[in-house]
């Protein structure tokens, strides 16, 4: 290595060399290059690779250049754009919502809740008025397969309890 720092080639001395070898590799015939040139094909497949992938993040990279819209289209552009905003949003909101009831339903299942069990909402119609006793008047009743010891989950609360009275159409949760 001490060698080569000491000893290097001036540029043109190099340039005149690798021009020689070049003009030398011309004249030679075309059969004795022949197995060079196998060796040099596998370098055929990864150099198309990287040209087909340069040409298409450059078609890609054109493709998100702005252009010049026309001030009708652009209103129409707008237009689309915030109704998609508020689509996003109003689909952002479902999700949340969404993930909320998931959570209780998996709380609910945390209590106890039998995982072979169907879950049926109910509307609340009435609380108890007595503060003592935690019982409510459901909108649902036998004719939904409410039966005694059912769970009941409605918007206002989510609970279980025992039925107590079931009617066809309500029942009290106590």
């Amino acid at each position: 290595m001490r060698f080569l720092e000491n000893h290097r080639l001036p540029k043109p001395v190099l340039f005149a060399l690798l021009m020689t070898a070049s003009f030398i590799t011309m004249m030679l015939p075309a059969e004795t290059l022949a197995r060079l040139r196998s060796l040099a094909q596998p370098l055929g497949l990864p150099q198309w690779l990287m040209q087909t992938a340069a040409l298409e993040a450059h078609r890609t990279a054109m493709t998100l250049v702005s252009r010049n819209v026309p001030a009708d289209r652009y209103g129409q552009l707008e237009i689309e754009r915030d109704a998609l905003l508020n689509e996003i949003a109003t689909l952002r909101y479902q999700n949340t919502q969404l993930q909320t009831t998931v959570a209780e339903l998996a709380n609910l299942r945390r209590m106890g809740f039998p995982a072979h069990e169907t879950l049926i909402p109910a509307r609340v119609i009435a609380m108890d008025a007595s503060p003592g006793r935690d019982s409510m008047l459901v909108g649902k009743g036998d004719l939904q397969d409410v039966e005694e010891s059912c769970w009941v989950v409605s918007s206002l609360t989510v609970g279980a309890g025992t039925n107590e009275n079931v009617k066809t159409q309500t029942h009290v949760l106590g």
